[in-house]
């Protein structure tokens, strides 16, 4: 275990393919179960671990796998 932002991460070997065409980040492990509130919504989910090169300041990036869990809806969003 490695504690990462006081959780306690499992390490994991290998690689994330995102979102971008060829980006891929190494992987640092697998968080513990950790509680997502959203708009009354509330599930328990692990989290990959990783580092993410972005200039904001947001400590999570939630998938696609999560958005309907959380009630979140991509609708009328061009695919092409």
């Amino acid at each position: 275990m490695i504690l990462i932002q006081h959780l306690e991460v499992v390490p994991v070997e290998g690689h994330i393919a995102l979102a971008h065409n060829g980006c891929t980040v190494p992987r640092i492990g697998i968080s513990p179960l950790i509680n997502i509130n959203h708009n009354g919504i509330t599930i328990s989910q692990q989290f990959e671990v990783f580092e993410y090169n972005d200039s904001s300041t947001a400590p999570i990036v939630i998938g696609r796998n999560l958005m309907p869990k959380l009630g979140i809806h991509l609708i009328g969003c061009s695919v092409s």
